[in-house]
């Protein structure tokens, strides 16, 4: 991921990746670091992971 703020897209509306990055559970966020390129694609292997994990997908409140 990058060290800026960069915009991904969650649930069609476009977020700022850094106020996602702090409702996420830090576990998941420590297996998917390192294995994509970019932050839409962070988010996109996190929301599957959440899902797998805790049965809900990942909603920001």
């Amino acid at each position: 991921m990058s060290d800026t703020a960069s915009t991904v897209i969650l649930g069609g509306r476009e977020i700022q990746m850094d106020a996602a990055r702090n409702l996420m559970d830090d576990g998941l966020c420590e297996e998917i670091h390192g294995t994509v390129d970019n932050d839409q694609d962070f988010l996109d292997a996190y929301l599957a992971a959440h899902e797998a994990k805790f049965g809900t997908p990942f909603v920001l409140a």
